[in-house]
């Protein structure tokens, strides 16, 4: 997706037009002003007859170089662009309670939006450390990786509501593993996990979590929501007019009490220290002091610049055209007094660099660049960016089958599943690359899976899938494989065809709901664990 920084640029576009009609208007009044001041023939005769084309061409290509320079004011961008950031720090993970209980009104206006309010602060006074986000209600789930990029972090604010987590009701020994889970394996001292919670627990095993914080070296600071004598808890209609209060299986209305000395109990065991959430948010600057007297080490980070500036390329563009423009005579037979076939290839050589890189080519590695990223790899085989950094290398260098290798040690190192996805994509493009197209078809299977919004592996899982069908064409075997279709497989085989090249939406769903049907089969031929039963406990 493309970008534009100065959208507003659009609007020279009028003027361009402005002058496009100005030459226009010009041109007609030259012609006629020609016919009236002689013969046609004996003007022709006396000037050159391609002197008005080459005009003409003159004019159009000075409008081109116009449009493409009114477009680099704008400011296109798009891609992304990492860059490595160094620090000394420490992990904190923040775990944000999302139950029914945190919209208890016993904090202005309730205890949810409090701590959605001190998550913010927390965000921002966590400068030089690594901060992830856990949200848990009846389960847990970890929002955003360890990171050093509190701008992604912030952004995630919005989305902690109490529909993100579909499981009711409360379990901290699940926000308290997902948390620990959450940090890097082998480092104690620098890990601090702060819960912001009501301490309501329906799990029953929450000793056991506890336990393990121990054992890991992680502190926990929890930051206590509500009173301990406690609250009803309302139901809002879509105007926010309260219609009900939440009610237990007996049909008795829910007090959602603060479990304090739950709290207390586990910031004691830990090393931690426990605060009550307070309208000043003055606890939110004691445990930012607390955290900042942690002992800190040396953290790495790969943070994304999302909106890479691409300006040199109509730049590039509108700097040919004007000189085209200015080389380009009014008269036939110049280039020939020029010596024009010893001028163009200087003109290329020059402009070569400025060509390509408006073109957007990659040239290929080094072989010394691709050595020292092997070095890292080797020497750091548990960091997915050495890996990823190395198969970026092998991929531009054409060694698809070393690059599938890097990629996939990658994405099974990478925790976000946004970026195994995009390890999976690139896994599969260095298959196609080493003419493994099934292998490769599986990887852009998986990043769809993980994202199922990647139009990119569509995109190349389509394109690849029809290559594949074009090659096995006119066989008999094909032949017997499509009799032995089933009727869905058969109505989707007659979708109208779409042009070479291009995803339709229909394309898109149609190829997800294929993947969906074959991993739907596999799940039937596996023996699936019993889930454990939920409590009775829905807030």
């Amino acid at each position: 997706m493309i970008f534009f920084l100065r959208p507003w640029a659009f609007g020279l576009f009028g003027l361009v037009a402005g002058v496009a009609l100005l030459a226009a208007a010009h041109f007609r009044w030259k012609a006629r002003t020609m016919k009236r001041l002689g013969d046609p023939a004996l003007l022709r005769e006396l000037m050159d007859p391609s002197t008005p084309r080459r005009l003409r061409l003159k004019a159009v290509v000075s409008v081109a170089a116009l449009t493409v320079l009114v477009l680099a004011l704008a400011g296109p961008r798009w891609g992304q662009n990492y860059r490595e950031v160094r620090r000394k720090g420490s992990d904190v993970v923040v775990a944000v309670d999302l139950s029914a209980s945190m919209l208890a009104e016993d904090i202005a206006p309730n205890r949810l939006t409090q701590a959605k309010r001190e998550l913010g602060l927390l965000i921002e006074g966590l400068e030089g450390d690594r901060v992830g986000l856990v949200a848990f209600a009846g389960t847990a789930f970890l929002q955003c990786p360890l990171t050093l990029d509190r701008g992604a972090a912030r952004s995630l604010l919005d989305l902690f509501e109490p529909d993100l987590i579909p499981a009711p009701g409360t379990d901290l020994a699940a926000a308290l593993t997902t948390s620990l889970e959450a940090f890097p394996s082998g480092d104690s001292g620098y890990k601090a996990v702060v819960l912001l919670t009501d301490g309501e627990d329906h799990s029953g095993r929450l000793d056991a979590a506890v336990r393990r914080a121990v054992d890991d070296g992680a502190k926990i600071f929890p930051i206590g929501f509500g009173s301990p004598t406690g609250e009803v808890i309302p139901l809002r209609d879509a105007q926010g007019k309260v219609t009900d209060y939440k009610k237990d299986k007996n049909g008795k209305t829910v007090v959602s009490k603060m479990n304090e000395a739950a709290l207390q109990d586990m910031a004691d065991k830990t090393g931690g220290v426990y605060h009550r959430a307070s309208n000043g948010e003055v606890e939110v600057d004691r445990l930012l002091d607390e955290i900042r007297g942690m002992k800190k080490k040396t953290l790495e980070d790969r943070m994304a610049d999302h909106l890479r500036d691409r300006v040199a390329g109509p730049l590039a563009a509108a700097l040919v055209l004007l000189l085209l423009e200015f080389l380009w005579p009014e008269r036939s037979g110049h280039f020939r007094r020029l010596r024009w076939k010893a001028i163009a290839p200087s003109l290329l050589i020059l402009f070569m660099p400025v060509i390509a890189g408006a073109m957007g080519r990659s040239p290929g590695v080094s072989e010394k660049v691709v050595r020292a990223w092997r070095e890292r790899a080797e020497k750091n085989p548990q960091d997915p960016d050495a890996q990823w950094n190395l198969g970026q290398a092998l991929f531009r260098n054409g060694d698809g089958a070393g690059a599938a290798q890097a990629f996939d040690r990658a994405k099974a190192l990478f925790t976000d599943p946004m970026k195994k996805s995009a390890a999976a994509y690139n896994e599969g493009n260095a298959l196609a690359l080493a003419k493994k197209s099934d292998e490769a078809l599986e990887r852009y299977k998986e990043a769809m899976r993980l994202a199922p919004d990647d139009l990119d592996a569509k995109h190349n899982f389509e394109v690849l899938s029809r290559q594949e069908k074009k090659k096995g064409g006119g066989k008999g075997e094909k032949k017997e494989k499509k009799k032995q279709n089933s009727g869905a497989d058969k109505k989707e085989a007659s979708a109208a065809p779409q042009k070479p090249g291009t995803l339709s939406k229909e394309d898109a769903e149609r190829i997800l709901q294929a993947v969906a049907r074959q991993e739907k089969e596999a799940r039937r031929k596996v023996k699936m664990p019993p889930s454990k039963p939920r409590s009775e406990e829905d807030w």
